[in-house]
């Protein structure tokens, strides 16, 4: 009996050792932790240690005792410069090839490189320092060192020119540092008035100015002699006295509506009668969304007259390329004796190509600015430098335990031309602190405005355990200083990273393309995992600490997102007794964001007081955004607990998440009416047809100590109304009647959920209302192009209607307003009741999976949802023009030239401007030029000859054409004008409608299914003599056919699939390698060959799942089905990664990463 209880004992062992083994495993990057986890829901920097690698040759570098006539190859005979510098004279100029660059610690580099060769795959090119050669850090930096400095002012505008100190120089410094015997570093500001300091990290313009506007709130314009018009800010207690005191100053403002980060503009006009100074808007010289606002703040910069400060500072009197520098020295020591750096360079590493790099173990410091600090980007590419710039093409780029401080921007990366591509960019484990205008950028070719069909790409990026601290304090003109942003990036994984004080968002990530881009982007992949951003928005507001844009799929998960910022001064002092009106900033913020997955977060503010000036806004923040699902967040301590702007695509599941101290509203997901009665008065009963309330879920949440601050405090809005529903159980009632998708919404108690969150503990508190009460949520591995996704529960109003939930960002995904427009798949079930869906394996929270009986129960998508709508042409009655024959074309399309001629009826005056303009306008009737069609100087009654090229615009509803004649030519003096509407073509005949009709492409068909006993038929098929067939065979084995009129290319399983048991198929035909996969349960089964491209699968039928009207109905339950349009390869994935996402993946665990049973799953972040 003994031995027998020793083998189970031994048995048992070896069994859980397994078990920890398998749990342990970290096959893959997303299972990898790249922070240090508290269990109390805290993260902290765990950065991976600096390794010294050589290569297989290497390059010494000593710039204060290096000689370049040296060898370069040993220590002691060490080169001045680096090869790449344009200052390297003899055999280090000379020198080239793949080498191992190692600079002396201890060492200020001053210079900048400038790459001319790139290394090999498996040969990088390294910059790094070694630790047995020098003490200290090996610094590359844009400064010179600064001395001779003389008490010799001779400048009559600076006050007090006995404490002024000058020297010369022949550059020209924007930026200028000391650092004392520790080696402390201290910014020395240029001269401002007021000589403001950050005193409060939650207000930290508390020492500016503040624009007064005595008689106008907003709206003071100054218009000039050109008649151009320019902001005017009106301040009675400063703006008096000389003129010359503030004209030809740089403004630094906050604004309106949103966003308000400060910037640089030149002031044009002083009125110091009036306290009134003016100048120009951020994104031009005119006002546009720049507002003025009463009690927004402001101070002056860049002129003699402001450098007054004991405390230090500068100007720079610019002759040339260089000028004289004065300094009032801090507590007026002599400058002599002190260590004070000046900027010079403005990119310490500057490459247009640069292939297979490694830099590690290096310190960046002390770069320059440009010259212009009001200057647009489009200046000069210099208006946006940074340490190390690459602008083009580069691969297998790697920048690791570096330092990157008191610098404008450390790295920045784009792919200018359309032919650039940007590819394996690796950023990790580096520490940066005091920058200007943010961390990381990388882009790629596109950007706001652009619309071509194809832009310079940026494939896969990392971004790995990087520490940043006071990133974005100055941003430029354009800039709002955002700490990490990437954008467009097919592949990115952002983790580890550790943030805090960041004067805009902390991290910024688009997806897919930006809006408006007519490009095909069949693959996205977004992880955003184990980072912590608090303090975000101390300069700006209207952003998140983690924000994400445009298309998915993304994973936002384990995160922390603490204390957004973005107070709002002017709106605070203006609205005192309105509710969350001190800030605007959002722990989370899908900004147009589509497809994604935010889990097991926690969110945190200071303050969930909606007249506090610390008031945190809300934890998510949605607009235009939709196919979100939000599971097992913890939420504490916010105004409001998450809105959602522009709702009306529906399609968001709001499940097990903690939502504690929300003071004003649990969920503003609609404009709230004004009042109560406003929202009756707009007939609660007749709601908006766009507003799909049947796609959106509300289930297992907790609430505590909620929307109770006073009486202007309510649970919540959804509906198009803006009806207040002032209550849990009202806005429960109200999810009932709008035959949500869920409508449990879940619990509201008075026992709190938490341990202590004031401590931050995020953990279940004993006997939390939160136990048990988790999310099991399914979140599928992206593929290539998907074109149908359907997880088989229904909408909300109908149980035959099967939602499709697929993401694929394809050319006619332009204008983001409309993405929910865009064709989508859902199935129509067939014989099916609400009592046919029941709980399936990959989700708790509702019944989703549907049971076919497998006699006459299946679904079916119309064929005619492949085929594009044809859509009335709109035409425009000719309109009459006494001064002028004009020949017009009816139509115009996008991308293609017209040519139209003019013919004058009337004698016109030689030289004056006969001038066209092309207009458009969307379905919203917004209208704004499209393009010019030029101009002629008038020389008789012509003809004359225009040429126009529509430029794609997203949502064109129809053009117009402008026609004018002006003497100098200006719209304001025209003396003739003549319009014409013209109609908006775009054939989509040549653009290809994305779906499940497969054409030539090769595809996946991907399915979590329960097949009965005995049972066969139909998984899912689109056949008649041309198509594809996924079946269950009478052998109980699943079949893959592929057929045409010419080819008939089949699959069967090994494996017998009609046991009663759940089962993971994925079929594949991959048409690059012509094979046919078949895969079940995250294993290959079988594999064949299949066809080449050449075969089309385009047919007439339908799409049929579970059967079909004439029978071959399957008894079975499915839980998931997805198909795509490309294979493993194309989605740079494989099945093993596929199969252990899906099943044992992040959203399957907690934010510790404990694996979870999620039957006993708590609500919330942390598992109890």
């Amino acid at each position: 009996m003994k031995a027998i209880s020793l083998i189970f004992i031994l048995f048992a062992c070896l069994l859980f050792s397994h078990i920890v083994n398998a749990d342990n495993e970290r096959e893959f990057f997303w299972e990898k932790n790249n922070a240090e986890i508290i269990e109390t829901g805290d993260l902290k920097w765990k950065p991976e240690p600096f390794i010294f690698l050589q290569g297989k040759s290497n390059r010494y570098i000593d710039f204060e005792n290096g000689n370049d006539n040296n060898d370069g190859l040993s220590q002691n005979t060490a080169w001045k410069h680096h090869p790449w510098d344009p200052n390297a004279n003899g055999k280090a100029k000379e020198s080239s090839g793949i080498h191992t660059y190692i600079f002396k610690r201890g060492v200020f580099y001053r210079g900048q490189l400038l790459p001319k060769e790139s290394g090999d795959k498996n040969n990088p090119i390294r910059l790094t320092s070694s630790p047995e050669w020098g003490d200290g850090e090996a610094s590359i930096v844009g400064s010179e060192l600064i001395k001779n400095w003389e008490k010799n002012c001779k400048n009559k505008l600076i006050p007090n020119p006995e404490n002024v100190w000058t020297t010369t120089l022949n550059f020209t410094p924007r930026c200028l540092w000391t650092i004392d015997e520790k080696g402390n570093v201290k910014r020395i500001p240029l001269a401002r008035t007021p000589n403001w300091k950050v005193d409060n990290f939650d207000d930290i313009k508390s020492q500016w100015w503040i624009w007064t506007n005595p008689k106008k709130p907003f709206d003071n314009f100054y218009q000039d002699k050109s008649g151009k018009q320019f902001n005017m800010g009106i301040d009675t207690e400063h703006i008096k006295g000389d003129p010359n005191y503030f004209k030809g100053a740089l403004v630094w403002s906050e604004y309106g509506w949103v966003m308000g980060t400060p910037f640089p503009s030149k002031i044009i006009a002083v009125d110091t009668q009036n306290s009134a100074i003016a100048f120009g808007g951020q994104w031009s010289s005119a006002p546009g969304t720049t507002k003025i606002i009463r009690n927004c703040r402001y101070y002056l910069e860049d002129k003699p007259q402001y450098l007054d400060d004991p405390e230090g500072e500068f100007w720079f009197e610019k002759a040339g390329s260089g000028g004289i520098l004065y300094l009032r020295s801090p507590q007026n020591h002599d400058p002599n004796k002190l260590h004070i750096e000046a900027a010079k360079y403005l990119n310490l590493i500057d490459a247009e190509n640069l292939n297979n790099i490694e830099i590690s173990g290096l310190s960046f410091k002390f770069t320059n600015v440009f010259w212009e600090l009001d200057a647009p980007p489009f200046a000069n590419k210099d208006v946006d430098p940074a340490c190390i710039r690459l602008l083009g093409s580069g691969k297998n780029i790697t920048i690791k335990n570096c330092k990157f401080e008191h610098v404008n921007m450390p790295i920045r990366m784009k792919a200018i031309k359309d032919n650039d591509i940007i590819d394996d960019i690796k950023i990790s484990d580096n520490y940066i602190a005091f920058t200007d205008y943010g961390a990381f950028l990388i882009e790629d070719g596109g950007g706001w405005g652009k619309t071509n069909e194809e832009v310079g790409r940026l494939f896969d990026v990392k971004i790995l355990r990087n520490n940043l601290y006071m990133i974005g304090m100055r941003p430029t003109r354009f800039g709002q200083g955002h700490a990490l942003v990437v954008d467009s990036a097919e592949t990115l994984e952002v983790s580890g990273n550790i943030l805090d004080k960041c004067y805009g968002s902390g991290i910024h990530i688009f997806g897919s393309k930006r809006s408006g881009l007519r490009a095909d982007r069949p693959l996205c992949r977004i992880l955003i995992y184990q980072n912590k951003v608090t303090d975000s928005m101390l300069n700006t507001n209207d952003w998140g600490g983690i924000e994400t844009w445009q298309g998915g799929p993304a994973y936002v998960f384990n995160n922390i997102s603490g204390n957004p910022g973005g107070f709002w001064h002017w709106k605070f002092k203006n609205h005192p007794t309105e509710p969350a009106c001190a800030r605007f900033g959002h722990a989370y913020y899908l900004d147009g964001a589509f497809k994604n997955y935010h889990f097991n977060n926690i969110a945190w503010g200071k303050s969930s007081n909606p007249y506090d000036q610390l008031g945190n806004t809300s934890a998510f923040q949605e607009i235009h955004s939709y196919q979100n699902t939000f599971f097992n967040n913890t939420i504490y301590n916010f105004v409001i607990g998450s809105r959602r702007q522009a709702p009306m695509a529906g399609r968001n599941k709001y499940l097990s998440n903690i939502w504690d101290s929300i003071g004003y509203m649990v969920f503003r997901h609609a404009d709230p009416a004004k009042t109560a009665q406003e929202a009756n008065q707009a007939d609660v009963g007749k709601q908006s047809d766009h507003y799909a309330y049947e796609t959106n879920a509300y289930a297992n949440t907790i609430f505590f100590n909620v929307a109770n601050y006073d009486d202007k405090s309510i649970f919540g809005v959804f509906e198009s109304n803006g009806r207040w529903l002032k209550t849990f159980n009202d806005f429960k009632m109200a999810l009932q009647e709008k035959n949500s998708l869920d409508a449990q919404l879940g619990i509201l108690t008075d026992k709190s959920p938490l341990r202590n969150p004031q401590q931050h503990d995020f953990r279940p508190s004993e006997n939390s209302p939160a136990l048990n009460k988790g999310a099991k949520v399914f979140v599928p591995w992206p593929l290539y192009a998907t074109v149908g996704e359907w997880n088989f529960y229904h909408a909300g109003n109908d149980p035959a209607d099967i939602i499709d939930e697929h993401w694929y960002m394809t050319p006619y995904y332009t204008d983001r307003t409309a993405y929910h427009e865009q064709p989508m798949f859902p199935l129509k079930a067939v014989n099916i009741s609400k009592d046919s869906y029941v709980k399936g394996e990959l989700e708790n929270w509702c019944n989703g999976a549907l049971k076919f009986n497998g006699t006459n129960q299946y679904a079916f998508m119309s064929n005619s949802l492949t085929e594009w709508p044809k859509k009335e042409k709109i035409s425009f009655p000719k309109e009459n023009c006494n001064w002028a024959e004009i020949n017009i074309p009816d139509m115009l399309s996008p991308d293609q030239k017209t040519e139209f001629t003019v013919s004058l009826l009337q004698d016109i005056p030689e030289n004056h401007i006969l001038q066209a303009d092309l207009h458009w306008t969307n379905r919203k009737n917004k209208s704004a030029i499209n393009t010019t069609a030029g101009r002629h100087k008038i020389n008789g009654k012509g003809p004359y000859k225009f040429e126009v090229i529509p430029k794609a615009k997203p949502d064109t509803e129809n053009y117009e054409l402008i026609l004018f004649i002006t003497p100098d030519g200006t719209w304001k003096n025209r003396t003739h004008l003549f319009r014409q509407k013209i109609s908006y073509h775009e054939s989509k005949e040549n653009i290809r409608l994305r779906s499940p009709q497969i054409e030539n492409d090769s595809f996946i068909i991907e399915s979590y299914i329960k097949i009965e006993n005995n049972a066969q038929g139909i998984i899912v098929e689109k056949l008649n003599s041309t198509g594809y067939s996924l079946f269950i065979d009478s052998n109980g084995k699943v079949n893959l056919k592929i057929q045409n009129a010419n080819s008939i290319f089949a699959l069967a399983s090994k494996q017998i699939l009609n046991d009663s048991s759940w089962h993971h198929i994925l079929a594949e035909c991959d048409r690059k390698n012509k094979k046919i996969n078949m895969y079940i349960d995250g294993k290959i089964d079988n594999s064949s060959d299949g066809p080449d491209n050449n075969l089309s699968l385009a047919n007439s039928a339908d799409l049929l799942v579970g059967g079909s009207p004439n029978g071959r109905c399957l008894n079975c339950t499915i839980d998931f089905l997805r198909i795509s349009q490309g294979s493993l390869n194309d989605a740079k994935t494989n099945i093993n990664e596929l199969y252990r996402w899906q099943f044992y993946g992040p959203f399957l665990r907690d934010f510790t990463g404990k694996k979870v049973d999620c039957e006993i799953r708590s609500a919330g972040a942390i598992q109890f």
